[in-house]
């Protein structure tokens, strides 16, 4: 197991595991990048579900040293952190696995919400200020790392694709003859868990009718 350092401030590698799913992992930008300002010095590594790791090769404040693109078998994930060697395992997912599998690959400090059972393998858990009425779940992710005792201002998530995808983009759209002389929404209209998270087919044909009536724009449909 990686000794653990008496002072956080003499980590030398730290990795912080991602939420599981795409929205929420841009929504938590902004405590991620308060942790990368806070462990300035430090190698971050960011440990990112695979179909979402890319998020942060692009232009974002978090700026990690690199991105692990986690496999889905629980055993690859335990190893590729274990060969890490991280003094420092920062948990933004509530789940009992992935405190577990940071215990297992020998994590020495394992930071976390106290939640699914989960207190007994975390070395450190945020203080929880009360919420009254809904928080917004960026909002739940700052309250997170400022629970930890790190500054996290209210700015909104930035990111910003990098040259290599815009050009991507570009080739992609054009490749599918897209009229990029007119202005682009992209609708995506697909959701994990199906209908309890989409709009109805009417409601998004509707949406893309008038954008194109109304605003002139071309509408471009994207998702799996």
């Amino acid at each position: 197991m990686t000794p653990i350092p008496q002072d956080t401030t003499e980590v030398s590698r730290l990795v912080v595991r991602t939420p599981n799913w795409l929205g929420d992992t841009v929504l938590a930008l902004p405590a991620l990048a308060a942790l990368r300002r806070r462990f300035e010095g430090a190698h971050l590594t960011i440990a990112a579900p695979a179909g979402f790791a890319p998020v942060f090769r692009e232009d974002t404040d978090v700026a990690p040293n690199d991105v692990l693109a986690l496999p889905s078998a629980p055993k690859g994930v335990g190893d590729a952190l274990a060969a890490g060697r991280f003094e420092l395992g920062i948990l933004l997912p509530n789940s009992f696995r992935s405190a577990w599998l940071l215990r297992r690959a020998g994590v020495g400090q394992r930071w976390g919400y106290a939640t699914s059972f989960r207190t007994w393998m975390l070395t450190k858990t945020p203080v929880r200020i009360p919420v009254h009425g809904v928080q917004h779940q960026s909002e739940y992710y700052r309250s997170l790392v400022r629970g930890l005792g790190i500054p996290c201002g209210d700015e909104a998530p930035r990111l910003r694709a990098s040259a290599l995808t815009l050009q991507s983009g570009l080739d992609l759209l054009q490749k599918a003859r897209v009229d990029l002389t007119r202005r682009l929404a992209v609708l995506a209209p697909g959701a994990a868990y199906g209908q309890a998270k989409q709009w109805p087919p009417d409601r998004v044909a509707a949406l893309a009718a008038r954008l194109v009536r109304d605003r002139d724009m071309t509408c471009v449909m994207g998702g799996a």
